[in-house]
């Protein structure tokens, strides 16, 4: 499925400075089958063309350790008024030598996309965050975001 025209450039990898206050939701399931919800940044999710994203995730994580065992999560992204609602499939990605930031890469292709919009109420906002000691955060989601696009 194609990603819509706002996700697309929401996740281009660039001006990450105007977007660090955006977070998502990464859902994955556990061995024991319940659902478990991540925070993501703009700094680790990344379109690669109109249909894939890459997906940066610290190792040893129980996101990481899920996506790597079902190949499935769920994205969700609030943005322009409307939430978004991705179901994915995902693919480990070969490690890179030489990374500055040790990260579990994933490509995703979204399988279903569904985009949910009130006719009765506007959504004002999605997860918002306040980022500690932003230049170094956003340093190393430059780094991340190139490190994701160089796979």
């Amino acid at each position: 499925m194609k990603l819509p025209e706002e996700i697309k450039s929401l996740l281009d990898g660039k001006q990450l400075d105007k977007k660090k206050d955006i977070a998502m939701m990464l859902q994955s399931i556990t061995n024991e089958g319940y659902p478990h919800t991540a925070m993501v940044s703009v700094g680790e999710v990344v379109a690669t063309d109109s249909e894939h994203i890459r997906i940066a995730l610290w190792p040893n994580t129980q996101t990481a350790n899920s996506l790597s065992d079902s190949g499935k999560a769920s994205l969700v992204i609030v943005q322009n008024k409307k939430a978004f609602y991705f179901e994915l499939d995902t693919k480990l990605l070969p490690t890179i030598s030489n990374e500055k930031f040790s990260r579990i890469r994933f490509e995703a292709f979204a399988k279903n996309i569904k985009e949910d919009r009130a006719k009765y109420a506007d959504i004002t906002s999605g997860i918002t965050v306040e980022i500690h000691e932003s230049e170094e955060v956003l340093k190393r989601w430059k780094i991340t975001i190139s490190e994701l696009l160089s796979v």
